[in-house]
């Protein structure tokens, strides 16, 4: 097991998936995503949230529009991990199927840690320590 002592010592390695979207094409239709780097989950969060002009500084609104296909550009990639899709393309991402494209943000988000997903992936890889039952006793 290899220790780490510095920045360099720290080596990703990309994980790539390949999903099958059927909802896009036919039942051989598959694309691959990758997981996304701790720079690009910041910016894809950061571009979810808007801090209005001429509020307080915790006030902060979300903007979800088209956040699944935003996220789609992101993650989804060829068998080496370069995008297929680039910002222009998050508008006719949203016109498609939303089972599929939400298949495919699922998945993103699953390799990239994010939210539910990664908790869900954690306690099913049992590495949760508790079972959250003890949050829904009864007095």
């Amino acid at each position: 097991m290899a220790q780490i002592r510095s920045i360099s010592d720290v080596r990703s390695t990309a994980e790539l998936e390949e999903i099958a979207v059927p909802e896009w094409g036919d039942e051989s239709t598959t694309v691959y995503v990758r997981a996304l780097t701790a720079r690009e989950v910041d910016n894809y969060q950061l571009g979810l949230m808007n801090q209005p002009k001429n509020e307080r500084p915790h006030v902060t609104l979300a903007r979800l529009r088209h956040a699944n296909a935003k996220l789609v550009v992101m993650g989804a990639c060829d068998e080496v991990g370069e995008p297929i899709f680039g910002d222009s393309d998050v508008s006719r991402l949203a016109d498609q199927s939303n089972k599929g494209l939400a298949k495919v943000a699922e998945a993103i988000q699953r390799l990239s840690g994010l939210g539910d997903f990664a908790e869900s992936a954690e306690a099913l890889e049992g590495k949760s320590e508790t079972a959250r039952s003890s949050d829904f006793t009864s007095e």
